[in-house]
């Protein structure tokens, strides 16, 4: 009796280990499947809703840069952390009627490819130089940089300051900030939560589970809802999910190094900002406390230069070139204009609300 149980036994642990067996065997082909579904659905729309400019070899990888409109100074357009040459769509085509404009996508966004190597704001700026001259983008150069994306401009006025004629603070990020807000700070945990949420997202699009859900269509603010068929192309593309970590990872340090950089002399700096009296839905007690600091640490960049001006960009959140354009565009027009004009300062240190 004991001997047939334990041929029962042998049995039916046979036929569980050859259902799991399938049941592994399953999941893989549909992980397969859908693999094979993302990735030909990806290629599709890429070839469908090419993006337009040029891409270069930089530390042999490729970046993407669009450079529209002639004349002189070029401004070059650096989007903040996790955004790409998209941001800037908004505000390029009306400032390329006057000048010639560029933006570009960093290594891990937009379509350059991603890259394992420093992420650093001084490495960032080492990577546009070198962009730029394989581009033959000589300037001379009027610098934009939005959020993060002001570091980066700073460090690379600070290291290549030829021919660059002036820079504009997009609502940038201040190397002051986590000296003023010590939360800002990552900590430990928080980074391994937002690697691990990355991650899992990059998982779930290489599967094809995001697409088939739903979650890979177009995600533009209105006034690029035109480009929607190029932001969808951009979509559920998983090594980009993690390969744009790396920023984030390095803005503290970025804030840090910048700090050491000598910084401006008489350069025009033009600072526009965020409404601080906006009303922003959602935001709890801290955001809220935050605001009015951020606003500070706005107007203490004039300091970087003698020849500053800082423009509140009424009505407008953090994304100033999507929420007010045309503050932008009017006031780089203003100054591309007085620059052809004369290398006189065009600007006292006040501020103004627009």
């Amino acid at each position: 009796m004991s001997r047939r149980c334990g041929q029962v036994g042998l049995y039916m642990q046979h036929r569980v280990l050859i259902i799991i067996e399938i049941v592994i065997v399953a999941v893989a082909l549909l992980c397969f499947v859908g693999f094979v579904y993302n990735t030909v659905a990806s290629t599709r729309l890429a070839r469908a809703h090419p993006v337009p400019g040029t891409f270069y070899t930089v530390d042999g990888r490729l970046m993407h840069i669009d450079c529209t409109g002639e004349g002189t100074p070029t401004v070059i357009l650096e989007s903040g952390i996790g955004d790409d040459w998209l941001i800037w769509q908004a505000v390029q085509p009306e400032l390329s009627k006057t000048t010639r404009v560029c933006s570009y996508d960093r290594f891990g966004l937009g379509w350059s490819e991603p890259s394992s190597g420093a992420r650093d704001a001084v490495s960032i700026a080492a990577q546009l130089h070198t962009l730029l001259n394989v581009a033959k983008i000589s300037g001379p150069l009027l610098l934009v940089g939005h959020s993060g994306g002001g570091l980066y401009i700073r460090a690379f006025r600070v290291i290549h300051p030829e021919n660059v004629v002036g820079m504009v603070f997009v609502d940038a990020t201040s190397t002051k900030l986590y000296q003023a807000i010590p939360e800002a700070t990552e900590t430990p945990s928080q980074r391994r939560a937002r690697h691990h949420e990355a991650r899992w997202r990059a998982f779930e699009e290489a599967i094809g589970w995001t697409r088939l859900t739903g979650g890979c269509g177009p995600d533009v603010p209105s006034p690029l809802r035109s480009l929607a068929d190029l932001d969808a192309a951009e979509e559920c593309r998983p090594t980009y999910e993690t390969s744009s970590l790396g920023e984030r990872d390095e803005l503290q340090h970025s804030a840090e190094e910048v700090a050491n950089l000598p910084c401006c002399g008489r350069l025009p700096n033009l600072i526009i900002s965020q409404d601080p009296d906006r009303h922003q839905p959602g935001w709890g007690p801290q955001n809220m406390n935050e605001k009015p600091i951020w606003g500070d640490l706005q107007e203490q960049m004039k300091s970087l230069s003698a020849c500053s001006q800082r423009i509140i960009a009424r009505s407008s959140g953090h994304h100033v070139m999507i929420d007010r354009p045309e503050v932008i565009v009017r006031n780089l027009n203003v100054f591309i204009q007085h620059q052809k004009k004369t290398p006189e300062c065009p600007y006292f240190g006040e501020t103004e609300i627009q």
